[in-house]
């Protein structure tokens, strides 16, 4: 009797023991799955064994939640292409101005006409970035490259007035003999833009359809400009105006998407950057085809070179547009299309008019050089991978 209690008591605790792991219902589910778990292939894909849905906009209003495309990728690597339809402008470029002299009261008045301006004109550019999504609070980093390569050419011609001299701005016209008559003058100016940014940006909601990328880096490039002038269409008498400089500085940015249905949005996006610019190489030459009878100096008669000098400059950029993404082939990739339109602008970027004051006036110079501004259409395309 006393072995039989005995034998039902050690029974009884065994069966207690072991299935004490199962009182919470949650590890009985996992108990048992654990004993019906087949074995697995080491090397499936982890996308296969996750569950990947398509990420959605917080239920509640959202302050700080992480807002980046999240696809289901070990490694998350973006690259975008830009189209850029930009015109430039920039001021102190003028290539010619009509003036009339006369005389009132024995003192000698010059009027000044109509000034001709270069014809500014859209033309294409690009912008790439490569990125990539860091594990590290969902920030973002990529580096961009902008390139916007122009060329001008504008000609302007003598008014058909007896009343109106014609006088081109990028010539010194005392070395033309009296017999020469200035009939036109041919411009085309150069502009080689090339700016590199490296980003890093931390993308968050700020409520429910609205998210904010804050975002900081550093720029760098070269922005270079050049005028090549010559009178009468003919190559006989002509002069170059050369700038070249380098940039570099801290950028910081905000970023922000307004959606409005679905995956469309309203972004618009503020820019701004502090930089160091050297310009490192400024010239201007003006010569005639050696030989030629109608100028009373030939060859290579004026040359002047300016030091290098630097400055702290500024650029901003502020561009909006619509905006639609959206997950594909089980939330492996992201597609993302905008159309927009962009305004640029970077100061004191005309060394090229003080260079040219200074060949003739020594030590002239420009207070405030002009702003270059670039504004236009922009079409981008973003893939994430």
């Amino acid at each position: 009797m006393k072995k039989s209690a005995i034998f039902l008591l050690i029974t009884l605790a065994f069966v207690s023991n072991g299935f004490s792991y199962t009182d919470d219902e949650d590890d009985k589910e996992s108990f048992f799955k654990t004993i019906e778990q087949k074995p697995q292939n080491k090397k499936s894909n982890s996308c296969e064994q996750m569950q990947c849905e398509v990420p959605s906009i917080p239920k509640n209003s959202a302050y700080n939640h992480p807002a980046r495309i999240n696809i289901c990728s070990n490694v998350d690597i973006f690259a975008q292409g830009e189209f850029l339809w930009f015109k430039p402008l920039e001021d102190d470029l003028d290539i010619a101005v009509d003036t009339s002299t006369f005389a009132i009261q024995d003192v000698s008045v010059t009027e000044y006409g109509r000034v001709r301006n270069l014809n500014f004109k859209y033309k294409p550019a690009f912008r790439i970035a490569l990125g990539i999504d860091l594990n590290h609070d969902d920030w973002e980093t990529m580096i961009q490259y902008t390139r916007y390569n122009n060329s001008i050419t504008t000609t302007a011609y003598k008014l058909n007035n007896p009343n109106y001299d014609f006088n081109p701005t990028w010539f010194d016209l005392e070395y033309l003999n009296e017999n020469t008559f200035t009939l036109s003058t041919k411009n085309t100016w150069k502009l080689n833009f090339n700016i590199f940014d490296w980003i890093i940006v931390r993308p968050f909601y700020n409520g429910k359809f609205l998210t904010i990328d804050p975002n900081f880096g550093f720029q760098a490039g070269w922005i270079d400009q050049s005028m090549h002038a010559i009178l009468n269409n003919n190559d006989e008498y002509f002069s170059i105006t050369d700038s070249k400089s380098w940039l570099i500085g801290p950028r910081v940015g905000l970023n922000t998407n307004w959606y409005l249905a679905d995956r469309f949005k309203i972004f618009g996006d503020f820019t701004f950057s502090l930089f160091y610019q050297n310009f490192y190489k400024i010239k201007y030459k003006e010569a005639t085809i050696p030989g030629d009878p109608l100028f009373t100096k030939t060859g290579l008669f004026r040359h002047l070179t300016k030091n290098s000098y630097s400055a702290i400059n500024f650029s901003s950029i502020i561009a909006t547009g619509l905006s639609y993404g959206t997950y594909f082939k089980n939330n492996k990739y992201f597609f993302d299309i905008s159309l927009g339109y962009e305004f640029q602008i970077y100061s004191r970027q005309n060394a090229l008019t003080e260079i040219y004051l200074q060949s003739f006036v020594q030590g002239a110079s420009v207070s405030e050089k002009p702003l270059l501004e670039l504004h236009g259409l922009t079409a981008k395309l973003k893939f994430e991978f």
